[in-house]
């Protein structure tokens, strides 16, 4: 047998290298946007003496509340929308009182029935019409069901068609009407997508993942579409992972952050330069190490996952009753 000879293999070293770095880079790539700055502020000028406003949906608890408190702390006057005026008009006098050099509006709402196109919206977005709006947060979600997980033949056409339309059409609907004053070429403006790690397509979940999947592909593609027209309007997608809306059931800890800190890391990854973001640094790590395990392991996994969290969601109300 003739010997090798090694100086042929010489051109392995900078392919090994460059096979190396792109290992790096792949693993690297989940915590880019924790190390840029955040840019939220650039959306927060007047025009014609007119402040900056946000409108935030699903803004009567969780999250949204959570939201809205964030952008008034940072400088926005927020619209809050919801579907329970009495809740909303709570929410307004809370963040009136914490925040009194910033003005709160509410907006009354109902995503599924507007998601599915059997009202109106003119009355609903008429409070907007005076104002200079920057920022859009299309937040309203989840599963308002109870058992939240559960078999797909388990939920009615009436449950699935209005989940459909509480968590895609209504944002896609409500996002396409306000474009084009967002689109204004005088200043910057923000459209920030709050979708779920449940995206992948988790069991006991399987029609909201969906919707959180279309939301991930609506967002790149809002992105896209918006770049392509030159326009300056910065669209977010982010990824949430479980989060502790609830205090008084659950203990935020590092994997369940409370609603306040999901608040505050979605803001913070503002003009992170992507279009889709996990926003939160122990969900990001989550992400990372699934991305390690072998797609053959990733289906075990998540049933074992989802079998625990049906366990504890049972055992959360069972507290409440």
């Amino acid at each position: 047998m003739a010997p090798i000879n090694m100086d042929s293999l010489g051109f392995l070293s900078p392919v090994g290298l460059l096979a190396l770095l792109a290992v790096a880079y792949n693993l690297s790539w989940p915590f880019f946007p924790f190390f840029r700055k955040p840019k939220l502020d650039r959306y927060l000028k007047a025009v014609n003496g007119r402040p900056a406003w946000a409108l935030v949906t699903g803004a009567s608890d969780g999250i949204g509340k959570a939201l809205a408190n964030e952008l008034a702390r940072r400088g926005f006057n927020v619209v809050l929308h919801g579907r329970n005026d009495v809740k909303l008009e709570g929410v307004r006098h809370d963040l009136a009182t914490r925040h009194p050099g910033r003005e709160f509006r509410i907006m009354v709402g109902d995503a599924v029935v507007l998601g599915a196109g059997a009202q109106s919206w003119d009355v609903m977005l008429a409070s907007l019409e005076s104002l200079n709006l920057r920022v859009l947060v299309n937040n309203v979600g989840g599963v308002p069901m109870v058992p939240i997980m559960r078999r797909l033949d388990e939920s009615t056409v009436e449950e699935i068609a209005g989940n459909v339309h509480l968590n895609a059409l209504f944002p896609t609907l409500l996002s396409s009407i306000l474009l084009p004053r967002l689109k204004n070429p005088a200043e910057p403006a923000l459209i920030i997508n709050v979708g779920s790690l449940s995206d992948t397509g988790l069991p006991l979940l399987s029609f909201y993942s969906g919707t959180k999947a279309y939301l991930v592909a609506l967002s790149t593609s809002m992105a896209r579409e918006l770049a392509l027209d030159g326009a300056d309007v910065e669209v977010l997608g982010v990824r949430v992972g479980a989060v502790a809306t609830k205090p008084e059931l659950m203990q935020a800890r590092v994997f369940w952050p409370s609603a306040e800190t999901m608040a505050e890391s979605i803001l913070d990854r503002v003009g992170c330069g992507r279009a889709v973001v996990v926003p939160y640094w122990g969900h990001a790590l989550q992400v990372w190490f699934m991305d390690l395990v072998p797609a053959a392991l990733q289906g075990p996994l998540a049933k074992m996952v989802m079998g625990k969290l049906s366990y504890e969601e049972k055992k959360m109300y069972s507290k409440e009753k």
